[in-house]
């Protein structure tokens, strides 16, 4: 069985903060996202990590015995990766890596926060990005393969008598 990376350095955080909220602040994503790699992980392995009530978290046996492994290596991983960079900065070359858990959201607003953190590459509609692109906080990717957008259809029913409501957005929409 192969590991999720991700995922077990979220456990770490998780496990050191004993709290969603920090290690959600920590990581940049929301506490929801933490729960739901959490869960993953969990339903992955067949076991429970932690004893979550409103307001503790306690690892569970198992949980502490994971941690106990996975912990000095999720450190050591991250300290060569500090070093590499800071190395890479003494030769005066720059030197990006983020060693953060994946981020699945359709929140518009946490995808673009997250890109402009440097948290990957993010995708919508190219109205959403576009005063971020032009303050060069983003960039586009992958321009070739974009599709074009011909805009957003309404299909309704053909019949002559609609709910005023309805009459009302048609004829809003219609071009």
């Amino acid at each position: 069985m192969t590991a999720d990376k991700n995922a077990l350095e979220v456990f770490v955080i998780v496990a050191q903060t004993r709290n969603f909220r920090l290690a959600a602040e920590q990581l940049g994503v929301t506490r929801s996202a933490i729960s739901q790699t959490l869960r993953r992980l969990e339903d992955r392995l067949n076991l429970s990590l932690m004893q979550r009530t409103t307001r503790t978290i306690q690892l569970t046996e198992a949980g502490q015995r994971l941690y106990a492994e996975v912990a000095p290596a999720i450190n050591q991983l991250n300290r060569a990766i500090t070093d590499i960079a800071e190395l890479a900065a003494e030769q005066g070359r720059e030197f990006d890596v983020a060693v953060n858990p994946q981020l699945t959201t359709n929140d518009m607003g946490v995808m673009i926060r997250t890109a402009c953190a440097g948290g990957g590459i993010s995708f919508g509609t190219e109205e959403t990005f576009q005063p971020y692109i032009v303050r060069g906080e983003l960039v586009t990717v992958l321009d070739a393969w974009l599709p074009t957008f011909a805009g957003f259809y309404l299909y309704f029913p053909s019949r002559k008598n609609f709910a005023p409501k309805l009459r009302a957005l048609i004829d809003h929409v219609k071009l």
